[in-house]
């Protein structure tokens, strides 16, 4: 491992060695704002660069480029709300269709969560109408799915709990083809506001 070297170049700057740990494979971190990673090693090697973390912009405007989504959040009525009491349960609902004609396949639909809303596990689907997903990650602040989707809208619901009174933003739900990145959608961030509970 000592035989890897990772440089990192910046625009109009002298490349520079990164420093890299093992945990357990040879790990090097870099800045946003590095252009090009350089990775040398005297064998064969394979990597991979990931990129973690949020959007310091969110997007001013609804994207559709070949998909398209909406998000609301409703009440046992049915209505969509956007003010809410701390301590009670909403259903997050989200539609999906590709716009155009056929299939699109390999999607990932990510829905983050404001701050204070928990999501209830037993709640997210794996399947709804006549819909079946890839895989489902369901994570602390977000609940991502998996999957192929057609001009029918698929509506995907589950319910969270708003754990803290407070008003908080709405993060914008995603939609993207994983292979095929001209295929995307967005919404627009919102904002919520939890009354506490009395």
């Amino acid at each position: 491992m000592n035989n890897i070297i990772f440089t990192a170049k910046k625009e109009n700057k002298a490349p520079a060695l990164l420093n890299s740990n093992a945990m357990p494979f040879l790990t090097a971190n870099f800045e946003t704002d590095v252009t090009r990673v350089q990775v040398d090693a005297k064998t064969p090697i394979y990597y991979l660069a990931s990129q973690a973390g949020f959007d310091q912009t969110l997007p001013g405007q609804i994207t559709k480029q070949g998909l398209e989504i909406s998000k609301a959040y409703v009440d046992d009525d049915g209505n969509e709300v956007t003010r809410f009491e701390q301590g009670k349960e909403l259903t997050v609902r989200l539609r999906i269709r590709t716009l155009g004609s056929g299939t699109v396949r390999n999607v990932a639909v990510i829905d983050l969560l404001p701050g204070g809303f928990e999501v209830i596990r037993s709640s997210v689907p794996r399947t709804a109408y006549n819909w079946r997903a890839d895989y489902v990650d369901v994570r602390e602040d977000r609940v991502v799915f998996y999957g192929d989707f057609t001009t029918s809208v698929k509506e995907l619901s589950y319910r969270v709990k708003l754990t803290a009174a407070g008003s908080f933003t709405i993060p914008p739900a995603f939609v993207e083809a994983m292979y095929d990145r001209s295929k995307h959608a967005n919404t627009l961030a919102g904002s919520f506001e939890v009354m506490s509970a009395k």
